[in-house]
């Protein structure tokens, strides 16, 4: 844990992933203590996100499954962990079908845990699932689950999920044909960007093309695409390894328009690289 704080993350996953073997030498123990044994596993897959190690998912995310749920407080603590990563990994490697197939039952869960589960979480969860539909094109159901993380109750956690949730509002609602809302969502936009002094961020980039006039007739035209997928490239290219929520999404929404294929294909098409 002091390794990650301090930001040494190739040597705090090797540490997390000594204590998984710790525990699978003495697999009693892990019945004894279910709790603490899925927090290990929790925290050895978090720093395996961080680091982009999504080899280590499958295996992990088989011994979650395994844990047997004896209460309703371990029922929601592997809910938390299993499902939450079970869907970043099939999201990360382009399994749509498999992401798809368990929506009902995450969904079924998170409404059964979700005054219980902390707020980060929760606008994690329903981040996750509307960028999952986005990407399958599912627009409507994209913009169910974002406008969940939007009325979510004010917090302080995870402000830059709730950032992304407003942008990724606006182009949601472009690819529905509402364009009559995005003057409206744009001045909302505008001033929380204006208080949070973001001037110069890529969200500012993407308000200003999905304000303008002529915003339903944009993709008819890729020439008038191209120099924002390219500010956005070079953005996303000057910070390497820093996760910023929204960006990798707006890029690939950008691409998949002036190539005219399918998000996924070009999901498919990086993870071929």
């Amino acid at each position: 844990m002091a390794n990650q704080l301090q930001g040494e993350l190739i040597d705090a996953n090797r540490e997390y992933e000594q204590i998984i073997a710790v525990w699978d030498s003495y697999p009693k123990q892990k019945n004894l203590f279910p709790y603490r044994y899925l927090r290990s596993l929790s925290n050895f897959l978090g720093s395996c996100h961080m680091l982009d190690r999504w080899e280590q998912f499958p295996v992990v995310l088989d011994q979650m499954a395994l844990i047997s749920p004896s209460s309703e407080r371990l029922e929601l603590e592997i809910f938390k962990s299993l499902h939450y990563n079970r869907l970043l990994f099939w999201m990360s490697k382009g399994k749509w079908e498999e992401a798809r197939k368990n929506v009902p039952e995450t969904a079924r869960l998170y409404a059964k845990f979700e005054d219980r589960l902390p707020s980060s979480r929760r606008l994690g969860f329903c981040y996750n699932l509307s960028i999952l539909f986005f990407f399958l094109e599912s627009f409507n159901e994209s913009l169910a689950w974002v406008n969940q993380v939007i009325n979510q109750q004010k917090t302080g956690q995870r402000s830059d999920i709730q950032l992304a949730a407003r942008v990724m509002q606006m182009v949601i609602h472009y690819e529905l044909g509402n364009f009559d809302l995005l003057p409206f969502l744009g001045r909302s936009l505008y001033r929380l960007l204006n208080q949070r002094e973001l001037k110069g961020q890529f969200e500012n980039l993407v308000l200003r093309f999905l304000v303008d006039p002529r915003a339903g007739e944009l993709f008819d035209h890729p020439e008038r695409i191209t120099p924002l997928l390219t500010s956005l490239e070079e953005i996303k290219a000057a910070n390497p390894g820093n996760i910023h929520p929204g960006l990798s999404e707006l890029v690939c929404w950008l691409r998949s328009r002036v190539k005219g294929i399918p998000m996924t294909v070009v999901l498919e098409n990086r993870l071929a690289e």
